[in-house]
């Protein structure tokens, strides 16, 4: 079996990449593209560290990926999107809709930052805005079993990491620290936050969206900004093989996102140790052996791949 290790796709231009020292060579298309590392992440993750991944994190890229093609459709209203996990760390998501191609660099500048939320934006009253509020939703199917599974209040350093999130007096804050401390348990002294919340609802604080603040600061998506602002940035095609993990960079399906195994995914090596086997299978189904990868481990992500396409190039 032949495979390329990594192939880096960019941006289409004016004129061949030939003729790149003429004055007038400029990009014309480039899919909308956002690239996500779950080392981007390591200070609300207890589990891993850096480039290492597992089933206890990787709840943190499910939350991503909804959020990130919720917003992506409901606001933008694109639909030819499609997620890949990049063969180690993270996520690329393309979006090949042809209006968001043809973005110029004011626009993906405009959109990238529209996609980079963080806990600074939210205020301590306002109503937050409808994607936010999307955003949220889909965290807290996840909130709960996440923070308990990182025992992410399991340490002082923990609570304090939460309090600074809140925007109120240091005496109050410390007066809520010391309350925690008198619990063991991550939930215990979550339930402090949520019992705060409850009290700030009653006008009792100036605060009354720390709740939604943390959660936005652990959960929101940390998009790479300058991936998805700019015409120049390569990113690694679908189906490469990661050259530090043999691992290959299948498709996914969004709504598949929480069963998917980050260490269960096709390598290299699977690939060319099953050859030999999947073409017996082939050759007694009496199918296209230059089609091999319809078949196998790759069968999934392959048709997620040429549907997407499909959808595409019939428009």
């Amino acid at each position: 079996i032949y495979m390329f290790f990594n192939i880096d796709i960019g941006a289409i231009y004016n004129y061949s990449c030939k003729h790149r020292l003429s004055p007038d060579f400029k990009e014309e298309q480039r899919e909308l593209v956002f690239d996500i590392d779950i080392s981007d992440y390591d200070d609300v993750r207890t589990c891993c560290q850096e480039a290492r991944i597992c089933q206890k994190c990787w709840p943190l890229m499910s939350i991503c990926v909804k959020v990130l093609e919720e917003t992506l459709k409901t606001a933008f209203g694109f639909e030819q999107i499609l997620f890949v996990f990049s063969g180690r760390r993270g996520i690329h998501c393309w979006v090949f809709d042809e209006e968001a191609r043809k973005l110029n660099g004011a626009e993906r500048f405009a959109l990238a930052h529209y996609c980079q939320v963080t806990a600074q934006q939210i205020g301590t009253s306002h109503r937050l805005h409808t994607h936010i509020q999307n955003a949220l939703k889909i965290t807290d199917l996840y909130w709960d079993e996440y923070l308990e599974t990182q025992d992410l209040l399991g340490t002082e350093e923990g609570i304090d990491s939460f309090l600074k999130y809140v925007k109120l007096d240091d005496s109050i804050k410390n007066e809520w620290k010391e309350q925690m401390l008198k619990y063991d348990t991550t939930m215990e002294r979550w339930s402090i936050f949520q019992q705060k919340r409850k009290e700030a609802q009653s006008k009792k604080y100036r605060d009354r969206l720390f709740i939604e603040r943390i959660k936005i600061a652990v959960t929101y998506p940390r998009i790479d900004i300058k991936v998805t602002e700019g015409f120049n940035h390569l990113l690694k095609a679908p189906f490469s093989v990661h050259p530090k993990t043999g691992k290959v960079c299948v498709p996914f399906n969004a709504d598949d996102v929480d069963s998917f195994d980050c260490d269960n995914v096709p390598t290299v090596f699977s690939l060319r140790k099953n050859d030999e086997e999947l073409v017996k299978v082939i050759e007694k189904q009496e199918g296209d052996m230059s089609k091999k990868y319809y078949h196998g481990e790759m069968k999934e992500s392959v048709k997620i791949f040429t549907d997407l396409l499909n959808q595409v190039f019939s428009e």
